[in-house]
């Protein structure tokens, strides 16, 4: 006889009960308020590495404290490349509660293009 004796669960489960809880980005920014994702650079790679969009967090976390998102340093953002192209660069600005069309113009300006 092989295998084991007496009753055995032959049920198989294929995916991670353990699996993280997606947060919003209010709970995320609050995280970020006390401090949990710490500050600079390193906050950006922990929420990123963490899967969440490090950008869209920090807007959140500035509209908390009442700072406005400056046109000029999201056009620097974005010629850094901190925000994708093309399309990508479209959807996640939108998403992050940016004006697209202001922070390109901006880009624009910058780069010489009318």
């Amino acid at each position: 006889m092989t295998g084991i004796d007496g009753d055995v669960d032959l049920n198989y489960m294929y995916t991670d009960l353990l699996k993280d809880k997606v947060k919003t980005t209010d709970e995320l920014a609050q995280e970020v308020l006390s401090g949990f994702w710490g500050n600079g650079i390193e906050r950006k790679v922990r929420l990123t590495a963490a899967g969440y969009d490090y950008y869209e967090v920090q807007h959140r976390v500035n509209e908390l404290l009442g700072i406005k998102d400056d046109i000029l340093s999201l056009a620097y953002q974005v010629l850094r490349g901190d925000w994708g192209n093309g399309i990508e660069r479209k959807q996640r600005l939108t998403a992050a509660g940016y004006d697209y069309t202001a922070v390109q113009k901006k880009v624009n300006e910058i780069l010489g293009i009318r």
